[in-house]
Parts: structure tokens; sequence; C-alpha cells
């Protein structure tokens, strides 16, 4: 390679270098949004957190309920058969 052609790319390299450089700092502008609007958001999001955790003990407490409900459902569809069964034998 010819001493010129060396040159030329490491001046064009160069120029790529800064102009990297340049643009990567234009893209980490300084926040616009202020401390209180962020502590104002975090407070929002832990109140948020908590209603969530509240809503999924009260399902999960709504589920409890449900299984036990349908439980004693069973059991006295179960002791209904029974009866009628004996029912019918005592008919008999």
């Amino acid at each position: 390679m010819s001493t010129r052609l060396v040159k030329s790319l490491l001046f064009l390299m160069a120029i790529l270098f800064v102009a990297g450089l340049m643009a990567g700092c234009a893209s980490n502008l300084p926040c616009t949004i202020g401390e209180d609007q962020v502590e104002q958001a975090r407070a929002k999001a832990a109140t948020a957190d908590t209603q969530m955790q509240q809503t999924d003990q009260k399902v999960a407490d709504l589920e409890a309920q449900l299984q036990s409900k349908k439980a004693t459902l069973e059991e006295l569809q179960a002791k209904k058969a029974d009866l009628e069964k004996q029912l019918q034998e005592m008919q008999k």
C-alpha cells in the first residue's frame, strides 16, 4: 500500500471515530423529568403493588371458600343419594 492511501485511511478512521464519539455524547441528553415526579411515580407503583397483593390474597381466599363450598355440596349430594336409596328400600 502506498503511504498516501494509509494516511487517507487513518484520516477517514479518525473522522469516523470523532463522529461516533459526538453521536454517542449527543444521545445521552440529561433527564428532563423532575425528581419529585419520579418519587410520585414510585409511590404510585408501591401503592399499586400493595393493592395487587391484597387482591391476590382476596382471590386466594375466595378460591379456598369456593373449594370448601364445592366439597360441602358434594357431601350433601352424596347424602341425598344415600337417603333416596334408603327411602326406596323402605317403600319396597
